[in-house]
């Protein structure tokens, strides 16, 4: 019984989660039509609701079995809901800073502060904390957005030049320029919801399989159905805060760079969401955010070079990135080890 009323809790606050996300990340794969002015920010807005939840039906399995069940195990239903606490705190101050942050950096901090915590409080714990799976994640959240940079950096070299040659012959630059970045847009906004559904509601799976007795893929689909439609709500709630400084503010984007940069962030999301999946078993929770705006950075460099860049912008986003891992960890253990040291033992599950 108590175990359903802290998943019913947990449930409530991943689509608070989910929400909060969308506000956030929407900025991800819609900066780039809104910023160039090939989109308007409503459009742009109900196409990423619309592909991120189907990209969170058909293909969130693929991450949301890592942070899940494969970060940290086994995490009990107390443990999910006081890791989202952490994790939805720390989003919802960056998101109202207006900072493009990690949530899937944010999530995977939550439930490593969760072995953390355990560690602390029992160190006999048959908990288990998978440091080498671990080490992928923070690899892939490394190799990820310096391969958007540099797939960013030579698409534009490729769009420009085809650009030259449509012209040439006198083609619409704008209609074509125009396909590439909205067809680019619902890619990227689809690899999001692949990627990134797991962040609200993959701490829930084995909570959820255990309570209601279902299967875990039923599990699995159920929660991303829920985190889908969140998502979107998001998104068109909160999510022109941050799009305004994603889209306008890193570099100028035109056509060509807004083409190179949003086809360079949804190939990557999707690549890491896939790939891993059939080479090691899980598909890598990596930062779609970090990839978004390294995108952007690769684009404005080639276009521009270094001076086109706002680095003192980017500083400060890098900034909210760095203090991530250390907040959303520092939270989630300190909440686990001050709940479970005051919490009557006969609620801890």
């Amino acid at each position: 019984m108590l175990e359903a009323i802290y998943l019913g809790l947990g449930i409530a606050l991943a689509i608070y989660y989910a929400i909060i996300m969308g506000a956030n990340d929407a900025a991800n794969s819609s900066s780039q039509p809104v910023g160039s002015g090939i989109m308007s920010l409503k459009s742009a807005l109900t196409t990423f609701g619309i592909a991120a939840t189907i990209g969170a039906l058909v293909q969130g399995r693929m991450v949301m079995i890592t942070v899940g069940k494969g970060v940290v195990e086994p995490i009990g239903a107390l443990d999910a809901l006081l890791a989202s606490i952490a994790a939805v705190f720390w989003i919802t101050l960056a998101t109202w800073l207006k900072l493009p942050i990690s949530t899937s950096h944010t999530i995977v901090s939550a439930v490593l502060g969760i072995g953390i915590a355990k560690m602390i409080i029992d160190t006999s714990s048959e908990l288990i904390i998978r440091w080498s799976l671990i080490e992928k994640i923070i690899l892939s959240w490394i190799c990820s957005p310096a391969a958007s940079i540099a797939l960013a950096y030579l698409l534009y070299q490729f769009f420009k030049r085809l650009a030259i040659y449509m012209i040439d012959r006198g083609w619409s630059t704008s209609k074509i320029f125009s396909a590439i970045v909205i067809a680019s847009h619902l890619w990227g906004a689809y690899s999001f919801g692949a990627n990134d559904i797991a962040n609200a509601t993959g701490v829930y799976i084995t909570v959820a399989s255990k309570v209601l007795g279902l299967p875990s893929q039923t599990a699995m689909t159920v929660l991303a159905a829920i985190g889908g439609g969140a998502i979107a709500l998001g998104g068109f709630w909160w999510g022109h805060r941050v799009i305004g400084v994603v889209g306008f503010r890193i570099t100028r984007l035109d056509y060509v760079t807004a083409a190179s940069a949003i086809l360079s962030y949804a190939a990557v999301v999707w690549l890491f969401t896939t790939i891993p999946k059939f080479l090691i078993g899980y598909g890598m929770p990596i930062s779609t955010t970090y990839v978004a705006v390294s995108s952007i950075v690769g684009a404005g460099i080639a276009a521009y070079g270094f001076r086109g860049i706002s680095w003192k912008l980017f500083l400060m986003i890098f900034l909210g990135w760095t203090l991530t891992l250390p907040v959303a960890c520092g939270l989630s253990t300190g909440i686990h080890v001050l709940t479970y040291k005051f919490l009557p033992s006969e609620y801890i599950k």
